[in-house]
């Protein structure tokens, strides 16, 4: 049998999290499909993967804090992730990993990866990435960002890197890397499509249960975000992008006390002048996903309200 692999990539706010939980709850149910997710009980998720085809100093500060809290270092790390996916292979015919990690990969470290997985016996590729529409990505990115951080990059600097990602996977993978819209308001359920995707390149017919399977909302108010933020910067001015225990007691109390009471309170929204600043900074990646067919560009006209002048179809056409 030939062995197949499923790299799942992000980008990140594409429901990343939410499909990795899928694949933990219901590993036993995949396993009996053939299908594995490697997951030792010490991994806190598969960003550690990474660790693999990154030089030492390239690893992000998540992941180094990761190594640090198993207590262990990068040439140890290396040699268990190495071990858990050839245990893995041995046993399964159908392997997923899954980190949005892998987008912020160069085209070198992305050819590791194909070598790599090659090397251990791999026969079938599927690179799967999901893009989103730039003003949503960044509203999302901001909700989440700011519960390790009080400060966050400024709308006019906030880039995607879709062609980045696409040209640095597609030089490697060539057909089998597939780019799936994520657009939440969309006629599609994201997480299901993502569902399919698996199921149908595994041949397989994976559960879902609407109820079990999808986590309930964990966003808060705008209101909220901005007591989060002092909290922050007060408490924690030097913690950039660094979570902490504390912070998210303050957010599930939030949550708790919004839920809980009919309070007034505010959605996070994009001024439009900033997000006329996002569709001028993302122009070039804009241009790419349209012209790619990867969006319908009705959804760049809801976006382009900051400005009249801003033609939802041509991104060449966007005021500077």
């Amino acid at each position: 049998m030939k062995k197949r692999l499923l790299l799942h990539i992000g980008t990140g706010k594409t429901g990343s999290s939410t499909i990795q939980s899928y694949l933990r709850r219901r590993l036993k149910t995949l396993q009996s499909q053939g299908i594995d997710y490697p997951l030792p009980p010490s991994w806190s998720n598969q960003g550690i993967v990474t660790a693999m085809f990154r030089e030492d100093t390239a690893l992000s500060r998540g992941l180094k804090s990761e190594i640090y809290r198993l207590e262990s270092s990068i040439s140890n790390i290396r040699r268990d992730v190495d071990r858990s996916l050839r245990d893995s292979i041995k046993i399964f015919d159908n392997v997923i990993v899954s980190t949005e990690f892998f987008c912020q990969f160069s085209a070198i470290e992305v050819s590791r990866v194909r070598e790599y997985f090659n090397s251990i016996g791999f026969d079938e590729f599927l690179v799967v990435c999901f893009f989103r529409e730039p003003i949503s990505y960044y509203t999302s990115w901001v909700q989440q960002h700011i519960k390790a951080s009080s400060t966050f990059i400024p709308p006019r600097e906030f880039n995607p890197r879709y062609k980045e990602i696409e040209r640095a996977w597609r030089g490697s993978f060539s057909s089998d890397f597939l780019v799936t819209p994520f657009d939440p308001a969309g006629l599609r359920d994201p997480f299901v499509e993502a569902l399919r995707i698996i199921g149908d390149f595994f041949d397989a017919d994976l559960p879902y249960d609407p109820a079990g399977d999808r986590p309930t909302n964990a966003s808060i108010s705008a209101e909220g975000m901005e007591v989060v933020r002092q909290h922050r910067q007060i408490i924690y001015p030097y913690q950039d992008n660094i979570p902490n225990p504390n912070t998210q007691k303050l957010i599930s109390s939030i949550q708790r006390i919004e839920n809980q009471n009919n309070i007034n309170l505010s959605r996070p929204e994009i001024r439009d002048v900033y997000k006329l600043q996002i569709l001028n900074h993302c122009r070039s990646d804009i241009e790419h996903i349209i012209n790619n067919n990867y969006f319908d560009s009705s959804l760049f006209a809801l976006s382009a309200k900051a400005s009249p002048k801003v033609h939802p179809t041509d991104p060449k056409k966007f005021p500077t």
